[in-house]
């Protein structure tokens, strides 16, 4: 990192940042529809794995990170659910906050191999 010490804390602070932006954000209402149930439930499960990640990584923890990597059934979901031509206004909330999620582990990515 020699040299990235200034690049580092930006990003940290980025981190920061986007990570007490995310927890001021409401949680998607959990749908009507039962095809979209299964989807918010993977949901729940990648926002709480990441933010306890997150939240340790912010305390000066390493982190394995093979262990960010957890949305493979959330993805499979979304598939099916295009290919079934679900209403995407639905599926829209989910992905728009499953964004944020990605954003915080994009900056750890980043800072890792800084």
């Amino acid at each position: 990192m020699t040299g990235n010490w200034s690049l580092f804390g930006i990003k940290k602070k980025r981190l920061m940042e986007k990570y007490q932006k995310l927890k001021g954000l409401s949680f998607p209402e959990l749908p009507e529809n039962d095809d979209l149930y299964y989807l918010y439930a993977e949901l729940v499960l990648i926002d709480g794995h990441i933010a306890g990640l997150v939240s340790s990584y912010l305390k000066g923890n390493k982190i394995n990170l093979e262990l960010l990597y957890v949305d493979g059934e959330f993805n499979k979901l979304v598939t099916e659910l295009k290919e079934k031509k679900h209403e995407m206004n639905g599926l829209s909330v989910y992905l728009k906050y499953k964004e944020k999620i990605d954003e915080l582990i994009r900056i750890i990515e980043t800072l890792e191999y800084l």
